[in-house]
């Protein structure tokens, strides 16, 4: 299976808690509390509100919202993403307004350090590639070689 261009159709959004006011946190403003920072396609930002497998935090915080005759609001920062790209900014967007503030579990799905293992289209060549922190980089012997741009050299394996 050979892998497309990337498509930029990913997006992070913020569920915005209609209680409370303005909320700035280093160049994030806000007009309402943030409560919970994602990252999606399609309507995963609708379908998250009500996610069964959510977050006990999360879904207590919906509730209560609810309880008082509102709804939460929904945001998108930026849309038009690459994969990668969302997982950055959502990772980068929890980090500014802070784990503890929000109801967020993790620190972002790109805060983990993975490993996957691709095939080079071009020679056939195997690669491991490492994701820290958004960067991914390319494995000889455990050791770093080069800092790769895989979606458009490797296929996954």
């Amino acid at each position: 299976m050979k892998m497309n261009a990337i498509k930029n159709n990913y997006y992070v959004y913020v569920y915005l808690d209609p209680r409370k006011g303005k909320f700035v946190y280093d160049n994030l403003k806000f007009d309402h509390e943030p409560f919970y920072v994602g990252k999606g396609r399609g309507n995963r930002i609708i379908k998250s509100l009500n996610d069964p497998f959510s977050n006990k935090m999360k879904k207590l915080k919906i509730k209560e919202i609810k309880d008082n005759g509102l709804e939460p609001i929904t945001i998108v920062i930026k849309k038009d993403l690459s994969e990668n790209e969302s997982y950055f900014l959502e990772k980068n967007t929890i980090q500014k307004t802070g784990i503890e503030n929000i109801t967020n579990k993790s620190k972002g799905s790109s805060s983990r350090t993975f490993l996957k293992v691709f095939q080079n289209i071009k020679n056939g060549d195997i690669v491991f590639i490492v994701n820290n922190d958004s960067k991914f980089y390319e494995l000889n012997n455990g050791l770093i070689i080069n800092k790769k741009d895989f979606y458009n050299e490797f296929q996954k394996i």
